[in-house]
């Protein structure tokens, strides 16, 4: 579970004339991205790969600790798909957890999925003939 913490605010207490400040407890507001459109502002390239043309990218939020895959440079047919994997247990992992398919253009991304407590990696395949072109490492 991702937490998002408001900004703190102060709250003032008088004694004996002196104002003493002191923190209020932020709130906590729960955050899921499984299976949505990534929105983040603060989005890096977390590991990249190349095949040909293609550029198969795993792009992360550090805020949100959500992650997506995302293929540049690919033709119609293409597809990005990202799995994850349990950090607690490696050998645990969910395969083809997202996936996106190019049907016009040469760019495609697939959904966020949280990434806390996991590493995720991105393949871009061929959608017709199932053939795996390349995979970013794990992050």
């Amino acid at each position: 579970m991702k937490v998002l913490r408001a900004s703190g605010v102060v709250a003032g207490l008088a004694v004996a004339g002196a104002m003493l400040s002191a923190p209020v407890a932020q709130a906590v507001v729960p955050l899921s991205c499984d299976g949505g459109q990534p929105v983040a502002t603060d989005t890096i390239t977390a590991k990249s790969t190349t095949y040909g043309s293609i550029i198969i990218e795993l792009r992360y939020s550090p805020a949100h600790a959500c992650a997506w895959g995302r293929i540049r440079g690919g033709r119609i047919g293409d597809s990005v798909v990202v799995s994850r994997r349990w950090n607690g247990n490696p050998s645990d992992v969910e395969y083809d957890l997202g996936k996106a398919t190019i049907t016009s253009g040469s760019d495609v991304f697939t959904p966020w999925f949280d990434d806390d407590g996991h590493t995720m990696s991105a393949c871009a395949e061929n959608d017709s003939t199932q053939t795996v072109y390349a995979c970013t490492g794990w992050y």
